[in-house]
């Protein structure tokens, strides 16, 4: 089981890996401005599953959950190690993007050192190439995030299936408990019918 599990992980790895683009700068419309960001897009998971990995990814690392703003999620004045040691305010927002059949999930994100002043690679290179890096490492992360969900959904299903095969063999075994002793019922009123029958036929031919 462990074989197969891990050889679809490859599998989803695989097909994943041609699918997570290449993270970029461009600017993103915030409270009816626009600001100077990054992005990336990815695809073949879903957008849920998206969300929640990069939410986890988040606060794993800042430790507290974020606030909205204008439709973005935000971390106000935090700490965030991949991007330096300084504080910052981080700004992102996951949605699908795309037509039905070629939908992917797009994550924009900008980082600000407060007052709503975007490091970009002009402003900050250094910062900048930061951010870049850690959208370019996020799809893996999404993936082995994704993959592992279906791990422990496959391992819970595969657990919960046993169970039931574990409760199908309980019956049968009582089953087979109970068939024994029918069997033996069965054979004592053959014998109790044998011997009446026998009385029967003696008392007939007295009678004759």
């Amino acid at each position: 089981m462990k074989k197969f599990l891990v050889v679809v992980a490859l599998v989803l790895g695989t097909c994943f890996s041609l699918s997570a683009q290449k993270a970029q700068e461009q600017m993103i419309e915030y409270n009816k401005n626009n600001v100077q960001g990054y992005s990336v897009s990815i695809s073949d998971i879903p957008s849920a599953e998206v969300i929640e990995a990069f939410e986890t990814k988040m606060e794993k690392i800042i430790g507290k959950k974020s606030s909205k703003s204008n439709g973005f999620s935000v971390y106000l004045n935090q700490k965030f190690s991949p991007f330096g040691a300084e504080n910052y305010d981080i700004y992102y927002k996951i949605a699908e993007v795309g037509k039905k059949d070629l939908k992917s999930t797009q994550i924009l994100i900008f980082v600000c050192k407060g007052n709503l002043n975007a490091i970009t690679s002009s402003s900050d290179s250094e910062v900048a190439g930061k951010i870049l890096s850690f959208m370019n490492d996020f799809p893996k992360y999404a993936q082995d995030f994704y993959t592992n969900k279906q791990i422990i959904k496959l391992d819970n299903q595969l657990l919960k299936m046993r169970e039931e095969r574990n409760g199908f063999l309980e019956k049968i075994e009582k089953m087979k408990k109970e068939i024994n002793e029918l069997d033996l019922k069965l054979k004592e009123k053959n014998s109790d019918i044998e011997k009446v029958e026998k009385q029967l036929l003696e008392q007939k031919e007295k009678l004759n």
